[in-house]
C-alpha cells in the first residue's frame, strides 16, 4: 500500500510540477517585460542606502548560501534567504561605517584570540557538536573546553596545508572566518560606543530617588464602568474632534501596511468509500502477506510506517482484535482492522517473556569522527574500573557525554520496551538484572548497567502492514465543487458574511505582506499575494491549502502611516467615553475635599497604598495609573489633589507619608556604574535601529518569496 500511496502522491505531484512550470512561464514574463505584479519596477527586491537590489543579484547569492551551508528544502532557503539580507546591510550599511571609524580585525588580531581566548564563544560554537560539546580532536582533556593550539595546529596542518583533500575543510573555514571577523567588528564598534557613556553624579542621584523615595497614599476612586455607556451620548463629531487631536500620537500609527480577512475552510476528508477502497486493498495484500517469509522486506514495500515491526504485550491493540492476535498461530494475518486514521494487517511472527520495562544508567562516549575500536577500548577501560572499584555514578559524572544524565550519575530511570534506540533497548530488556554490557549505537558508545526489570510477561512479534485512509480524487473534487459553488453564490461580501455561518467563519487580523504563517495554514504565501492585490469586499475564488480549501473575504486595509478613523474608530470611542464620564465625575466631585465625604458621596472606601515609588510600574489596588503616580509626587504631607482622570477611573488623592532619601546616603558610584552598564548593554540594538532608519532600507522581498 505504500507502493499505491506513493503512486498516488507521484501523480497530484505531477499536476503540481505542470501548474508550476506554467506560473513560472508566466513569472518570468513579468519579469522580463515592463508590466508590472506589484509595483512599476517589480525585479527590485529592496533599496538600501538609495542603491536598488535586484532579484537576481539577490537570488545569486542565496543560492551561493544555500550550496555552501545548507540544503534545498524550504525552511533552508527560507534561513538562506535572511542570511543573505543580513549580509547585504552589512556590506551596504555597516562596512562604510567600519571604513570611515577606522574598524577592522586583522588575522593577527584573530590568532591572538585563538590562542588566548579559546572559549570565545563564536569560535568554540563553530568547533563544537550539534550537543554543543567541544569535538575531541579539539578538545582540552583538562578543562573540557576548546584548546587553542589544536585549532591552530588544525588551521595549519590541514586547512591550509595545500592538498586537494583540505579544499573543502579551506572553504568551510574560510567562510566562518570572514563571518566571525564580521561579528568582531560589530563588537569593536559596540565597545567604542559604549565606552562613551556617561551617567552625572546629578542623573544618578535623581534616578536613585525614584527608585527609594516612598510614599504612603489615600484615595477614592469613581470608576468609568459604574456609568453604563448607553446614558452617554457621543456623536460623529465628538469622535472626529479626539481623532484629529490625538491622530499624532504613537497608538494611531503602524510601520507598516496590514490587511485583515475572514475566511471559511472546506476541509478535505476521507469519505467512507475511501476508507472501504483502504481496507479491500489491504484484503487484496493479505495472502501476499500470508505467504511470504520476508517479512522485513515486505513491510517495509508496503506499509505506510516502514520497519514496523515490534514487541507488543496484551492491550496494545484496538479493542477487539487484540484477543484474536494473542490467540493466533504464528504465521497468522489478522485484518483488516481500522486503527485510528488507517487500516492495519498484522502478522504474528513469534512471541516470547520479557519485562514490560527496565531501570537502567549508562556512560555515553561519542564517537564523532574517531576510531570506533579506540572509543570501545576506553570504554572497557571504565568498564573496568566500575567493576573493581563499584563507582558506576562517579566515572558517568567525569565521562559520561550525555548532558540528560551526567550529572545524575547516568540514571535514566526507569522506560519501558521499545522507548530507546533498539540496540540499547535490547540489551536491557533481553538481558538480566547486574548485566553491563557495552553497545554502539548512533549517539555512540554505551556502557549500561541494567539496575532493575519487572516481572517478565508474554510478548507478541508481530509484523503489521498499516495504510492510512487518503482522501481520493473524488472526494477531492467534491470537496472542491463545494468550495466553488459556495464562491459562485457568495462573491459578495453580505452573502459571504450570511452564508458563511454555516462553515464556520473564522479571521485573520492585521495580515503583513511579509508574514510566512497564517491560520495554522503551512504555506499561506498564495493567501497574502491575493489579499495584497484586492479591495476591500473582494471574495477570492478557492486557495487549495494541503487537505483543505479556502475561500476569503478582505474586510480590511491599513497602510502604512497614520491610520484613518474608519480603522480605529472603536479605539476612540472608548476614549471619548471616557472623557464624558470623566467630565460627569468630576463635576459630582467638584469642591469636596474630604475623601471620607467623597466615598460616602460614591458609596464607596477610601482605600490605601504603601510605599509608591515613582519607578512603579504596577500599583497594587490601583494597577497602570501614571497620572496618579505623577500627581502623588507633587503633594505634599496632608495635600488632597483635585480629581484625577486615570486610565480605569477618576481619583482623588491624599499623600499621607514620605520616606526621603537623605543626599548623603546615596550610594552615587554604584548607582552610576549600574547605570552606564544598562545603557552599553542596548548600544548594539540602538545602533542597529539607528543605521538601518538612515539607509532608508525599503524590504519588498515579500512580493517575490
Amino acid at each position: 500500500m505504500a507502493v499505491i500511496s506513493k503512486i498516488r502522491k507521484q501523480s497530484t505531484l505531477l499536476l503540481v510540477v505542470v501548474g508550476l512550470a506554467m506560473v513560472l512561464f508566466i513569472v518570468g514574463d513579468f519579469l522580463t517585460s515592463n508590466s508590472s505584479f506589484f509595483s512599476s519596477n517589480d525585479t527590485t527586491v529592496a533599496e538600501i542606502n538609495g542603491q536598488a537590489i535586484d532579484a537576481k543579484d539577490y537570488n545569486i547569492l542565496v543560492q551561493n548560501i544555500i550550496q555552501t551551508q545548507y540544503g534545498g528544502n524550504e525552511a533552508a532557503k527560507e534561513q538562506a534567504r535572511m542570511q543573505a539580507w543580513n549580509q547585504l546591510i552589512n556590506d551596504l550599511v555597516f562596512q562604510p561605517l567600519y571604513s570611515d571609524l577606522g574598524i577592522s580585525v586583522t588575522d593577527e588580531e584573530i590568532i591572538d584570540i585563538i590562542k588566548n581566548n579559546p572559549n570565545d564563544p563564536t569560535l568554540r560554537r563553530y568547533f563544537s557538536d550539534q550537543q554543543g560539546n567541544v569535538i575531541e580532536n579539539f578538545r582540552d582533556p583538562m578543562t573540557g573546553g576548546l584548546d587553542g593550539q589544536k585549532v591552530l595546529s588544525y588551521i595549519k596542518d590541514q586547512v591550509y596545508s595545500g592538498v586537494a583533500e583540505a579544499e573543502q575543510a579551506k572553504e568551510s573555514f574560510t567562510g566562518f572566518r570572514e563571518s566571525w571577523r564580521e561579528s568582531l567588528k560589530s563588537s569593536k564598534l559596540s565597545t567604542l560606543l559604549s565606552k562613551g557613556y556617561y551617567v552625572t553624579s546629578l542623573e544618578a542621584g535623581d534616578v536613585y530617588v525614584e527608585k527609594n523615595k516612598k510614599i504612603d497614599l489615600s484615595y477614592v476612586v469613581q470608576l468609568y464602568d459604574a456609568i453604563p455607556d448607553s446614558t452617554v451620548s457621543v456623536s460623529d463629531a465628538d469622535l472626529q474632534s479626539y481623532y484629529n487631536e490625538h491622530k499624532g500620537e504613537e497608538r494611531f500609527k503602524q510601520d507598516e501596511a496590514t490587511r485583515s480577512i475572514e475566511y471559511v475552510v472546506f476541509d478535505v476528508v476521507p469519505s467512507e468509500a475511501d476508507a472501504e477502497n483502504t481496507k479491500n486493498a489491504l484484503e487484496e495484500l493479505k495472502p501476499a502477506f500470508e505467504k511470504t517469509d520476508e517479512d522485513t522486506l515486505f513491510v517495509t514495500e508496503n506499509a505506510d510506517t516502514p520497519g514496523n515491526i515490534n514487541y507488543y504485550q496484551s492491550g496494545d491493540f484496538p479493542y477487539g482484535v487484540d484477543s484474536v492476535i494473542f490467540n493466533a498461530e504464528v504465521g497468522t494475518v489478522v485484518g483488516p482492522y481500522r486503527n485510528g486514521d488507517a487500516y492495519n494487517l498484522a502478522k504474528v511472527l513469534g512471541s516470547r517473556f520479557a519485562p514490560d520495562s527496565a531501570k537502567a544508567r549508562h556512560i555515553l562516549l561519542p564517537i564523532n569522527g574517531a576510531d570506533t575500536a579506540a572509543v570501545m577500548a576506553t570504554a572497557d577501560s571504565i568498564k573496568a574500573v566500575i567493576k573493581a572499584e563499584d563507582n558506576f555514578g562517579l566515572m558517568a559524572m567525569q565521562y559520561s557525554m550525555d548532558p540528560g544524565s551526567k550529572e545524575k550519575g547516568g540514571e535514566l530511570g526507569w522506560f519501558t520496551d521499545g522507548r530507546m534506540v533498539p540496540v540499547f533497548n535490547d540489551a536491557c530488556f533481553n538481558g538480566k538484572v547486574g548485566d553491563m554490557p557495552v553497545v554502539v549505537s548512533p549517539y555512540g558508545v554505551h556502557i549500561i548497567e541494567v539496575q532493575d526489570q519487572t516481572e517478565a510477561i508474554e510478548k507478541l512479534k508481530v509484523a503489521v502492514v498499516d495504510t492510512k485512509v487518503e482522501p481520493s480524487e473524488d472526494t477531492y473534487s467534491s470537496v472542491f465543487n463545494d468550495a466553488q459553488n459556495f464562491y459562485i453564490n457568495n462573491n459578495k461580501a453580505e452573502a459571504f458574511r450570511e452564508n458563511g455561518e454555516a462553515y464556520g467563519i473564522r479571521t485573520a487580523p492585521n495580515i503583513r505582506l511579509s508574514d510566512k504563517q497564517l491560520g495554522g495554514f503551512e504555506n499561506p504565501r498564495q493567501i497574502i499575494t491575493w489579499v495584497y492585490n484586492n479591495e476591500v469586499g473582494t471574495v477570492s475564488e478557492p486557495f487549495a491549502m494541503d487537505n483543505q480549501f479556502v475561500v476569503a473575504l478582505l474586510t480590511e486595509v491599513k497602510e502604512k502611516g497614520v491610520l484613518p478613523l474608519e480603522s480605529v474608530k472603536d479605539e476612540v470611542e472608548l476614549e471619548v467615553l471616557k472623557e464624558k464620564k470623566a467630565e460627569q465625575i468630576k463635576t459630582k466631585m467638584s469642591g469636596v475635599t474630604d475623601l471620607n465625604e467623597l466615598a460616602q458621596k460614591f458609596d464607596s472606601r477610601v482605600q490605601k497604598v504603601s510605599g509608591l515609588t515613582f519607578n512603579d510600574f504596577q500599583v497594587r489596588g490601583l494597577g497602570n495609573e501614571p497620572k496618579v503616580q505623577g500627581v502623588a509626587y507633587t503633594l505634599e504631607v496632608g495635600q488632597v489633589s483635585v480629581p484625577v482622570d486615570g486610565k480605569r477611573g477618576v481619583y482623588v488623592i491624599r499623600v499621607d507619608n514620605k520616606t526621603e532619601v537623605p543626599s548623603d546616603a546615596i550610594p552615587l558610584q554604584a548607582e552610576k556604574q549600574q547605570l552606564e552598564q544598562q545603557k552599553a548593554s542596548s548600544v548594539q540594538y540602538q545602533l542597529e535601529l539607528v543605521m538601518r532608519d538612515k539607509a532608508g532600507i525599503q524590504d519588498y522581498r515579500a512580493k517575490f518569496y
